[in-house]
């Protein structure tokens, strides 16, 4: 079955104030007390088949392929030590309670009957992206058994109170934000020659890997490639993710690290690539988000260190593909701050 996977917006809850920027992102937050996906306590899951899916803590969704995020998977995070649930597709009441049940049965502690745990609510959980506004706005932390939302008859949300009265009053709101990719349907070789001209391009490696392209015309606006400690950059020319490109360079011998694992360099320092992303219809590439570093909002200078770690690969990319630009920084960053907000919106419904 194919998969797909859905990356969290990795980003701190937005207390004490529950608010968020109209793309989903936190806001006026306490970035000593807010928690993110990479917390130990945080867990992504999703349902499927009528099971729950519990992914490792602090790691990504992986999903199978479906045509849309309200596919009925209803995805999520739970904080098993903070107490806090956040969908990104939110269901009705039944629904809830299934989940939930599923949920206590496969982690072994009790939920609905535990007051202390909460769920986060957006102002509008039944629109079709219940985390992206035409404003700013602020969630709902309420208790999980008064979860009495459905899509007939929706509790007046009003009557929860938005900010606690203290950090410890609440064990802190989630918001769960994230993107899904779309999977790449590769094309068959003859369609491949039809849409790409080959002396145009450059030197064709697979089906849907160009090395070191001459143009990226043709490309995605957020294609994805990879760059060897040698400098050559490998670009895909579908919408793929980083995982599907490591596999195929690495049967096809041009990198020996394993195409898994790669995220956390503090455990790859002799890894033989580094993976980036086009800057939004640019010809500019940024480091891969899926990396995990440290936030520069709680350790700049950790962040900075982690850094120069890919400084060599993209100087020596530069070096042999001269016309574009390569920055050393994460693709979210590069673009908050390149791009228009439309086109920022478009990079985060389509790109991430």
């Amino acid at each position: 079955m194919k998969r797909k996977s859905i990356f969290e917006t990795p980003e701190e809850i937005s207390l004490p104030n529950l608010s968020y920027n109209r793309y989903g992102e936190p806001i006026d937050y306490n970035e000593k007390e807010s928690p993110w996906m990479e917390d130990r306590d945080a867990y992504p899951f999703f349902m499927m088949g009528g099971d729950i899916i519990i992914g490792r803590r602090g790691n990504i969704h992986s999903m199978p392929a479906a045509d849309s995020r309200n596919s009925g998977y209803y995805p999520g995070r739970f904080w098993l030590d903070r107490k806090v649930i956040s969908f990104w597709e939110y269901p009705d009441r039944d629904t809830f309670i299934s989940i939930i049940r599923k949920l206590e049965d496969s982690i072994g502690i009790n939920i609905l009957d535990d007051k202390s745990w909460r769920v986060e609510v957006p102002p509008e959980p039944f629109s079709k992206n219940p985390w992206r506004m035409d404003r700013d706005f602020k969630s709902y932390l309420i208790p999980c058994k008064e979860y009495l939302i459905n899509k007939k008859e929706e509790t007046d949300m009003k009557k929860y109170k938005l900010v606690p009265e203290s950090l410890e009053e609440i064990l802190e709101g989630v918001a769960d934000k994230y993107a899904e990719k779309h999977w790449g349907i590769r094309d068959e070789e003859e369609e491949f020659n039809r849409k790409y001209n080959q002396a145009n391009i450059g030197e064709k490696i697979s089906s849907y890997i160009i090395k070191n392209p001459r143009s990226l015309n043709s490309f995605p606006k957020g294609c994805r490639g990879v760059i060897t400690r040698d400098g050559d950059l490998y670009v895909a020319t579908e919408d793929v993710i980083h995982v599907d490109i490591l596999k195929d360079l690495k049967r096809f011998g041009i990198i020996s690290s394993s195409p898994s694992g790669w995220e956390d360099i503090t455990e790859s320092k002799d890894i033989d690539f580094i993976t980036v992303q086009r800057v939004w219809g640019k010809d500019i590439f940024a480091i891969g988000e899926s990396y995990m570093l440290p936030k520069s909002s709680r350790d700049p200078e950790g962040r900075k260190k982690a850094l120069e770690f890919f400084i060599p690969f993209l100087e020596r990319a530069k070096n042999k593909n001269p016309k574009y630009k390569f920055i050393d920084e994460q693709i979210r960053v590069v673009s908050r701050e390149i791009l228009s907000d439309e086109e920022y919106e478009e990079f985060k419904t389509k790109g991430l």
